[in-house]
């Protein structure tokens, strides 16, 4: 047998769902360094996301590294400060030294040509600032080390700026216990817990990035804000919404095993139940007037005929494995109904053969048997052994038994297991075929994921709000912050019923710049604050 490495698994490539947390991405992190300015890639292998963002400093690079579940660094082996920084700062991300060579622009250009086969990177959108065709470059090459002949599916590239949204340090996310609390790093008792009431783990990264870059955008805030508001007044929308999520299946991991070519038929199938779901949720978000729920309506793309290519190919309950057969419905493939009809034929041939023979030659013990080593077989006990037709060639002897073969059934034995090889080999050529089509439709897929995740996340909010009787606030471009009866969320549901005292705010820049809280020790100033 061939041997090679087909695939080499690190914290940052993983792709296999028990290894993956579904609330949060496992971003790859490429690290470049130009002076006092830093450029930052990540890609998440398993869902395809790809973005980048330049930070003109380290304290800010920190911070955006620190918001995002990076789960593997890699960086230039010569530059021994960064290498110091995540031993110091970020211990638990590894890290991989790779050679400085790979972060020339001109290299890190030509690689990422080769590996999208393109001629420019224009078209990317990865060319306007060299230290992020470093970092993608050197991220490519990482990509073909490790994966060999396997292609990660990238989304678009999408450069940020770090302020699209609200930069929020490492201390802040840490005492804020936004996502994670600070006595086991877990997401009990923390904002993402409470608001947490997604059916899509597509939904619930979403939630989970959204917490961390709070929108800044008062026009993107009232958007969104609208669009909870309707979900949240017009129950029997969101309900009806949440019956069509429910179920839905991580497209993004899926599609991304496809491309790494190492889904089985059960994501496949899981994709199309997904993708049948579809219609549903755009007739009933159709009702919506929220310009948010508007534009997921207009965009979703149910891929009709994908959806019913997969729907007459693949089995209700196709086996784990891929190459065994077992997978394709009856009627889809001609040849595959013809090498069955052969198998079936002959398998209810051997099932006559034991009562006939039995019968024959009068013992009531005889059986016909089949295991994997020797195939097919005709045993009987040694009692018996008078008995033995001319016809009947010892092919194993037993304790107890002997077992026989005889030439119409070694015909019918060879028969079923040509046939049966030809099947498998054919199940499975017709199962890389589908998954191809799958592939083929990566954008439109990647894109239901994304909206999928919008509606379910904004539903998330409206419930939230729901059960905890949150109000809709007023955002513009204000001079002042004014809340009355505030509470904390999350003090606020580990509290006994009417246990939270809410408190007023009010501030601005005029004539109330400044607030001094005073209270006896577990008054609450802390939490006030937060």
């Amino acid at each position: 047998m061939k041997r090679e490495v087909v695939r080499v698994i690190t914290p940052g490539t993983v792709i296999e769902d028990d290894l993956l947390k579904g609330e949060s991405n496992n971003f790859l992190l490429s690290l470049y360094r130009d002076k006092e300015k830093y450029g930052l890639i990540f890609l998440d292998v398993s869902t395809g996301d790809f973005m980048g963002c330049s930070a003109p400093s380290a304290s800010m690079m920190e911070s955006e590294i620190s918001r995002m579940p990076v789960r593997e660094a890699v960086i230039s082996e010569g530059d021994k400060e960064l290498k110091e920084f995540f031993q110091t700062r970020f211990p638990s991300i590894p890290v991989t030294l790779v050679d400085s060579w790979y972060f020339t622009v001109p290299k890190a250009s030509d690689l990422i040509k080769d590996y999208f086969s393109v001629g420019t990177l224009k078209g990317l959108e990865i060319d306007s600032l060299p230290e992020d065709v470093s970092s993608s470059g050197r991220l490519v090459a990482y990509l073909k080390d490790t994966q060999k002949k396997n292609r990660a599916l990238f989304k678009k590239f999408r450069l940020y700026s770090l302020e699209d949204g609200m930069m929020l340090d490492r201390n802040a996310q840490e005492n804020l216990e936004l996502v994670k609390n600070q006595q086991d790093s877990s997401k009990k008792n923390t904002l993402f817990e409470v608001l947490d009431y997604t059916d899509t783990a597509m939904g619930r990264r979403l939630l989970h990035s959204s917490i961390l870059r709070p929108l800044t955008d008062s026009v993107k805030i009232r958007q969104r804000l609208n669009a909870v508001e309707e979900l949240l007044r017009e129950t029997d929308l969101s309900m009806q919404a949440g019956e069509s999520l429910k179920g839905m299946s991580d497209m993004e991991r899926i599609l991304a095993r496809a491309g790494f070519g190492s889904c089985n038929a059960r994501d496949l199938l899981n994709l199309k139940e997904t993708l049948q779901a579809i219609p549903g949720l755009i007739r009933v978000l159709k009702a919506g007037e929220a310009e948010l729920l508007k534009n997921i309506t207009t965009q979703l793309d149910p891929l009709i005929e994908l959806t019913d290519e997969l729907e007459k190919a693949l089995k209700e309950s196709p086996p784990l494995t891929v190459k065994e057969g077992g997978i394709v419905k009856k009627g889809y493939s001609p040849d595959l109904d013809e090498l069955i009809e052969i198998s079936s034929g002959d398998k209810k041939w051997i099932s006559t053969l034991e009562e006939t023979e039995k019968k024959r030659l009068g013992i009531p013990t005889l059986k016909v048997g089949y295991n994997r080593i020797h195939g097919y077989y005709i045993e009987i006990t040694k009692a018996h052994i008078d008995k033995i037709p001319d016809d009947y060639h010892r092919k194993q002897t037993l304790v107890n038994s002997e077992r026989y073969i005889t030439e119409e059934l070694k015909m019918r034995e060879d028969s079923i297991l040509g046939a049966e090889e030809r099947k498998a080999a054919l199940e499975y050529k017709l199962f890389t075929e589908l998954r191809e089509k799958v592939t083929f439709h990566t954008d439109s897929l990647q894109k239901n994921a994304s909206l999928i995740a919008l509606i379910d996340f904004l539903r998330s909010l409206s419930l939230a709000a729901q059960r905890q009787g949150y109000i809709k606030p007023s955002v513009g471009d204000y001079d002042e912050i004014d809340i009355k009866d505030g509470r904390h969320p999350v003090v606020e549901v580990n509290m006994p019923v009417s246990g939270f005292i809410p408190n007023d705010t009010k501030l601005n820049s005029a004539t109330e710049q400044v607030m001094i809280i005073t209270g006896p020790n577990m008054a609450g100033k802390s939490t006030y604050l937060k």
